[in-house]
């Protein structure tokens, strides 16, 4: 047993704790801390101890892949980052994390400045959201001799290059299939980010990242927590949109399935796309083009999908940004009403009011990434005109009842918590300090935005009795921070994890 004594928990008047078993075996006060015998003393010396962090929908495959691509946001004009793109000596050049409220030009990366600059080698760039990319003509030219690219869609623009939703796999499939070792790589490249960060736990989406099949991925993570290499929590949302593939999964018993640190969590479905690609599903068409996004599945088979999961004990947490996207999933979860389900909306961007009293009405929890107003407050009254303030209502979520978490989406946004938290307060955007808060009734208080980030996150994976708080009989999964001040919100800019443990293990230490 080891006690770390002369800590400082915010929020909390204990400030030492025993560590026995990789779990919280006391926490309380030093001298009733120092009446244990116990192997080890180690003196915090008044250093801040939070709870590890718990990132409740990323994509771990994902940003170890796009840790390997070029950097949009590293750039602040497209001339720069078709520079950086040039320096790339790989077969298919890829790019990541392209916005156009940060570039000079303010417009989207097109078809014809990425054949400025490439003239025999495919290139693919992803706009920050994720949902949408940008292919230059040798990309479309093969991914055509492959199988044939539509010349016309309401999710392609082949003169611009411009690929949505279902529409990016006609380019994304020049990609590599990656191999079971590459998958490693990946996992353990984002969980060195994840870790240097102070997440400790994630919901991870990693079956519809890469063209990989689902079981090598399962067997990637069950590798690495064989050899003892994987060190995170992470609870997979099963992202299998082929109604057919979720019923192999199904039939061959991995609903709910763990593998060590590796477990089976919800149903996830990607049901509509993303306000910047304005291809989230609207009630009414977006103020700045003739289009209302795209949903992804009809009523009858999104309900088909929950019926399947709850079926199998399985819980529902689907990707809904537009307000029509939202109400098509309300309804879907009030037709199929199962019980005691611990169903959720990730992103819930643009729920209005009445959307968030069905929301608790129902039982149906929100997922949510405050972060993105980082990178979307320039453009949110572009896309919504009078129907932005009635988005990002994540504070109103909290006060209705709404069980709500944080998390970044990563590789969409930076995997740091203190910055997600800074603007899920503020309301401000980092990038963009010039604009204004984004209704900045809607920020919430730093516990409340802590214990989204860290207890909350604990009820969608059933281990609200073992996970996300510093308290006995939870599991040893916390942080040692430098810089966090609870009652200075500029604080969280510059708070740094200096020591990061899960399960009672130092799994990071900063560099002296």
């Amino acid at each position: 047993m080891i006690a770390y004594i002369n800590a400082r928990i915010p929020f909390s008047k204990q400030d030492a704790f025993i560590i026995k078993d990789g779990m919280f075996y006391e926490v309380g006060k030093k001298h009733k801390i120092l009446n244990h015998s116990v192997s080890q003393i180690i003196d915090l010396k008044h250093q801040t101890v939070l709870p590890g962090m718990h990132d409740s929908h990323l994509h771990v495959v994902g940003l170890g892949m796009q840790m390997q691509m070029v950097d949009a946001t590293k750039h602040t004009s497209i001339a720069s980052f078709l520079e950086a793109l040039k320096a790339e000596d790989t077969p298919v050049v890829m790019g990541r994390s392209f916005h156009e409220a940060q570039m000079r030009e303010n417009r989207m990366i097109t078809r014809d400045d990425l054949d400025q600059a490439f003239k025999d080698r495919p290139v693919i760039v992803y706009r920050a959201c994720g949902h949408m990319c940008t292919a230059n003509s040798e990309a479309i030219k093969q991914a055509n001799a492959i199988d044939g690219v539509p010349e016309a869609s309401e999710d392609i623009d082949l003169k611009r290059g411009l690929f949505k939703e279902d529409g990016m796999q006609h380019v994304l499939k020049l990609r590599d299939v990656p191999t079971l070792d590459a998958l490693k790589s990946m996992i353990l490249t984002a969980q060195r980010d994840l870790l240097s960060k102070g997440v400790t736990s994630v919901g991870s989406d990693d079956f519809h990242v890469t063209k990989a099949p689902y079981e090598r991925v399962i067997e990637a993570f069950k590798h690495l927590d064989e050899s003892g290499s994987l060190k995170l929590n992470v609870f997979e949302q099963v992202n299998l949109p082929v109604l057919r593939t979720f019923d192999d999964f199904l039939k061959k018993g991995y609903a709910r399935k763990q593998y060590g640190r590796y477990t089976m969590g919800p149903l996830k479905l990607l049901a509509d796309g993303s306000l910047g690609a304005r291809s989230a599903f609207m009630k009414s068409s977006y103020h700045d083009a003739d289009t209302r996004g795209i949903a992804l599945f009809d009523q009858p088979t999104l309900e088909t999908f929950i019926r399947r999961a709850h079926a199998h004990d399985m819980d529902f947490a689907i990707h809904g940004i537009g307000d029509g996207i939202i109400e098509r999933i309300l309804d879907a979860k009030e037709a199929i009403d199962t019980p005691g389900r611990r169903d959720s909306i990730i992103h819930a961007q643009l729920a209005d009011h009445d959307q968030i009293k069905r929301m608790q009405t129902l039982n149906v929890g929100a997922q949510t990434q405050p972060i993105f107003l980082n990178s979307d407050i320039p453009i949110i009254p572009e896309r919504l005109g009078p129907r932005s303030n009635e988005t990002y209502l994540f504070n109103t979520m909290i006060k209705s009842g709404v069980t709500t978490t944080l998390s970044t989406d990563a590789p969409i946004e930076d995997t740091n918590p203190f910055e997600n938290m800074y603007v899920a307060i503020t309301r401000q955007s980092i990038k963009h300090p010039s604009y204004p808060p984004f209704l900045k009734e809607e920020g919430m208080d730093v516990y409340r935005a802590l214990e989204a980030y860290t207890k909350t996150p604990a009820y969608f994976t059933y281990e609200e009795k073992q996970l996300g708080q510093i308290k006995k009989g939870h599991r040893a999964d916390f942080l040692i921070v430098k810089g966090f001040d609870e009652e200075n919100v500029e604080s969280l800019l510059n708070t740094t994890v200096r020591q990061t443990y899960i399960r009672g293990e130092c799994v990071h230490e900063e560099d002296a």
